[in-house]
């Protein structure tokens, strides 16, 4: 990420145009648009004094995964705000910015729990193929929470699909694994409870166990 992209958002974070900006740092606005765009970059001299109307250090402003991770936050709350209203929305939304950013684990993990949860709503399988394929890459994640809750919704999707040993198989690991999420550890045994007790219907369970993890 480039320093331009840096500087146009953190003056969108702290609501300024680009002319306020230019204003106190004693430049135009031309300039300002110049530098977010990438077709010139600001004289070093600038540097300290970006980073103090920002309120941040000049390591934050050249801090790339910082920054990034700060982007994503703010993408993810956007997506959570539309979802109160219109969850398709949300979707659609989030997959633009996936365009973005398609590496992303934490964009990737968002969009793929929506999908589950539309999938439902919309009454369509191909939703859910798109949130397995998702899920299946980020089990392997070096993040401990998305590689855990990605089983757990793993387990559900196999559970649905008839794939029970899958389901089962994936839920024993998260109920061996140290550090696991309080939530998540409850729900990890009522799914193992669901799955084990033949007299109940286990699609029901998981949808329940489901809405109890949007709620």
């Amino acid at each position: 990420m480039k320093i331009g992209k840096i500087i146009h958002y953190y003056r969108k974070r702290n609501s300024m145009t680009q002319e306020e900006l230019a204003f106190r740092l004693g430049v135009s606005g031309t300039t300002v648009s110049k530098w977010e765009n990438d077709l010139s970059y600001p004289e070093t001299s600038l540097l300290p004094m970006i980073a103090n109307i920002f309120d941040i250090s000049i390591n934050q402003l050249f801090n790339n995964d910082f920054v990034l991770t700060l982007i994503i936050e703010d993408i993810i709350k956007e997506a959570n705000n539309q979802e109160k209203f219109d969850l398709e929305n949300s979707i659609i939304y989030l997959e633009k910015k996936y365009l973005e950013y398609p590496d992303n684990e934490n964009l990737n993990f968002e969009i793929a729990r929506r999908y589950l949860l539309f999938s439902k709503e919309a009454k369509t399988k191909e939703l859910i193929k798109k949130a397995t394929v998702i899920f299946e890459r980020l089990i392997k994640s070096d993040d401990k929470y998305l590689s855990e809750w990605s089983k757990y919704f793993l387990s559900m999707i196999y559970s649905e699909l008839g794939n029970v040993n899958q389901a089962l198989s994936l839920n024993s690991e998260l109920m061996l694994s140290e550090g696991l999420n309080p939530k998540l550890d409850k729900i990890a045994i009522k799914l193992m409870n669901g799955y084990l007790n033949i007299d109940k219907d286990i699609n029901t369970n998981l949808n329940k166990l489901m809405e109890e993890y949007f709620d």
